[in-house]
């Protein structure tokens, strides 16, 4: 069985080690996370890499998805899905034509290299 969250977009990926998801509100290319609109699972990951995990959603996804909402005009009643991936780490985020909400998963996948 894999990582389930309680907010966000869902399911999270099978191959996901660890994941962070909310629900947050979009209102006038602005968004807000309420805090207790969010969920973080940190799977097998050690502390020090579910640090780097949440630096990288809070220093570089949420910053970029802040950009494209304001850059695009992103209306809360949209349907288009924002994805970003960087290395093992990745964010999706839509409003699902909520006319309100957005909603977000980070997820990291697995850093180990196979065994040759």
């Amino acid at each position: 069985m894999g990582i389930e969250i309680q907010w966000g977009l869902r399911p999270v990926p099978e191959k996901a080690i660890a994941a962070w998801g909310a629900r947050g509100i979009l209102e006038r290319f602005q968004l807000d996370l309420p805090w207790d609109r969010q969920d973080f699972q940190g799977g097998i990951l050690s502390k020090e890499e579910q640090n780097q995990f949440v630096k990288w959603i809070n220093g570089s996804a949420l910053m970029k998805l802040r950009k494209h909402i304001a850059v695009q005009k992103w209306r809360n009643d949209s349907t288009e899905r924002f994805e970003f991936a960087d290395g093992f780490w990745h964010m999706t985020a839509s409003c699902n034509g909520s006319h309100g909400y957005c909603y977000i998963l980070c997820w990291q996948e697995n850093t180990a290299q196979p065994q040759a």
